[in-house]
Order: C-alpha cells, then sequence, then structure tokens
C-alpha cells in the first residue's frame, strides 16, 4: 500500500519540474490549440466585418488573410510565401525576404509586394533599372534617400518605392501594379 501512493508522488512532482523548468511536453500542442483558436476568432471578425468568408492562418509567424467571396488576400509577417499566382511582370529582388504580399480581387488587377534586402538602397535601384528597361518611367523622384519611381507598359503600371532599411541597413521595396485592362478602368 505504501508503494502505491508513492509512484503518483513520483510522476508528479517530475511533471512538475518538466513544467517548472520550461520543459512542457504540452506546451507545443497548447500553442497549437491557441493559434487555431485566435485564428478562427480572427477569421470570424474580419469574415463579418467583410460581409464574406475570411480564412486566417497564422503558420510560423506569417500571417495569411483570405476573403473567399472576393479571392482577394493578404500575407504579413517575417518572411512570407509569394503566392503562384502573383503577377510575373513584377521583378522580385534576389535575395530579399517578402514582408508583405497583397493581392486583388479574382480579377488580379492589383498585387503589390514589401520586400526587405540586406543590399543598400542604390544597389536595389540600379537593379530595378536594369530589370525595368522594356517599361516606359513616368516619374521619378529621390528625397532623403528614398527613390520612388512609377513606370508603365501597355496598361499596367508599377509602382517601385526603395526606402533606407531599418537602423540604416539594407532596404524595404515596395512594389505596387494594377492594370486597367483587367479592371475596365482605361485611362
Amino acid at each position: 500500500m505504501k508503494h502505491s501512493s508513492f509512484l503518483p508522488l513520483v510522476a508528479s512532482l517530475a511533471v512538475l519540474s518538466l513544467v517548472g523548468l520550461g520543459c512542457n511536453p504540452m506546451q507545443s500542442v497548447q500553442d497549437k490549440v491557441s493559434q487555431k483558436v485566435g485564428d478562427s476568432i480572427a477569421s470570424g471578425i474580419l469574415s463579418q466585418a467583410s460581409g464574406g468568408k475570411v480564412d486566417v492562418n497564422g503558420d510560423n509567424g506569417n500571417y495569411t488573410f483570405k476573403d473567399n467571396k472576393t479571392g482577394a488576400s493578404y500575407a504579413v509577417g517575417s518572411n512570407v510565401t509569394i503566392p503562384d499566382a502573383f503577377p510575373k511582370d513584377i521583378p522580385l529582388y534576389a535575395g530579399a525576404k517578402a514582408l508583405t504580399v497583397e493581392m486583388g480581387q479574382a480579377s488580379k488587377s492589383e498585387a503589390s509586394v514589401t520586400l526587405q534586402s540586406n543590399d543598400d538602397p542604390q544597389t536595389v535601384v540600379k537593379w530595378y533599372e536594369g530589370q525595368l528597361k522594356d517599361w516606359k518611367q513616368a516619374s521619378s523622384y529621390s528625397m532623403s534617400g528614398s527613390e520612388i519611381r512609377s513606370y508603365e507598359k501597355g496598361t499596367v503600371k508599377l509602382s517601385v518605392t526603395i526606402l533606407q532599411g531599418g537602423d540604416s541597413k539594407g532596404s524595404v521595396i515596395q512594389l505596387s501594379r494594377t492594370d486597367s485592362a483587367v479592371d475596365g478602368t482605361q485611362n
């Protein structure tokens, strides 16, 4: 009888010591459940606000919001995945990480991406000038280390903004594309 009450005590102490030392074997499961509950709540709130069905997925610290009614999507995080359907005519700077990706409604007339690169803004500007030489440059502004360019190719307009990264390291690149032929708003 004495032995049978000793085993639960030892097991309880072992679990308590693991949990107390941050080695909770259930923490991973708890984190995943909390994430799914949070995603579900966010989906419900955004669905109600938009009048459509919005899916929220917060895997790996990246969040993806998709409006199932319109097809619009938005992703944000420290290294989000650029969807296969993202317009191929938007040149993506090699080695840069995507911080945000937005795609308009199912018509795909609008898309934007924010990238982060370790390269300095002037290197990035020169690369984009080379990549977009087949495009007509509509405007160009330089201001306090920021470079803003707009380009046109047929009905497609592309805005390129390149900023000095945080702590004066690297660059932040914002690319926005619209296609007036797709959404019917010809100039």
